[in-house]
């Protein structure tokens, strides 16, 4: 196999090359022809996520959020789903348990959460 060295802008050129943007192209005339939620190259899906809740007033959550549509077609709710990032207190369990749950401070907590 051979090696190939890299600098930073062998690496910046990689991603604006002729070649990289033929074959995003493709892939955007591909997105077009998808049956709706397919979730095809990245697209938006039917997946069934697990639903993080309750939040805690003190925390603060990143993820991808899943919105829940009525039969009428209006947006009813939208909730924190999927992986997920959550910036909290110390807790092992519940919102009752660890030092954040008994009220101590100077605890903070991150989360990194993939496949709950």
């Amino acid at each position: 196999m051979k090696k190939i060295r890299v600098n930073f802008k062998e690496a910046y050129n990689s991603l604006v090359h002729n070649t990289r943007k033929n074959i995003e192209e493709a892939i955007e005339e591909k997105v077009e022809d998808l049956p709706p939620r397919s979730g095809l190259f990245l697209t938006d899906d039917d997946e069934k996520m697990p639903i993080y809740g309750p939040v805690a007033g003190c925390e603060r959550i990143i993820s991808r959020k899943k919105t829940t549509i009525g039969s009428a077609g209006n947006k009813l709710a939208s909730f924190h789903s999927g992986a997920r990032i959550v910036l909290t207190k110390d807790n092992y369990g519940s919102r009752a348990t660890g030092l954040g749950g008994a009220g101590g401070t100077k605890c903070e907590a991150i989360d990194i959460v993939a496949g709950q």
